[in-house]
């Protein structure tokens, strides 16, 4: 695995100080892409990088996120995209299972009345992100109780 050996200012010093006036060839994007960019690159994907926190994307993970992406789905909320929210509670209550969590740990039938459940974000940080809100909410309602 190659970490980059790039020096500051590598690629700024290759790139035109004002954007194109007129629209590039895609072979001609895909070569700076390939001349210029890549080599400045560490390949986090590799399967013998262990520099940092392995968060990688795996094949189908690439794979759904070329869909998801040609799709240009913004889901927020159910009323936003009832049916990729519903297939999210679904694979959550699956990947739930497959670690053998109790049913009350799950989405039910009703998500927005179930006391389970739980999200699939996109990074590390954001679990991290996401686990730190849910604590503090459920630190909130305990004290709010008692």
């Amino acid at each position: 695995v190659r970490i980059s050996d790039s020096s500051p200012g590598f690629l700024y010093r290759t790139m035109s100080r004002f954007p194109p006036e007129n629209p590039e060839s895609f072979l001609l994007i895909c070569n700076d892409l390939k001349k210029k960019i890549l080599p400045g690159m560490t390949h986090w994907q590799h399967p013998r990088f262990y520099a940092y926190y392995p968060a990688g994307r795996p094949y189908p993970e690439m794979l759904a996120e070329l869909l998801t992406s040609a799709m240009a789905f913004n889901i927020f909320s159910w009323e936003s995209c009832p049916a990729l929210n519903e297939l999210e509670n679904t694979v959550v209550n699956w990947i739930g299972r497959a670690f053998g969590l109790p049913e009350s740990f799950l989405f039910q039938e009703v998500p927005q009345l179930s006391s389970g459940g739980g999200s699939i974000v996109g990074s590390a940080s954001d679990a991290i992100f996401c686990s730190v809100l849910v604590s503090r909410n459920w630190k909130i309602n305990q004290v709010w109780v008692s």
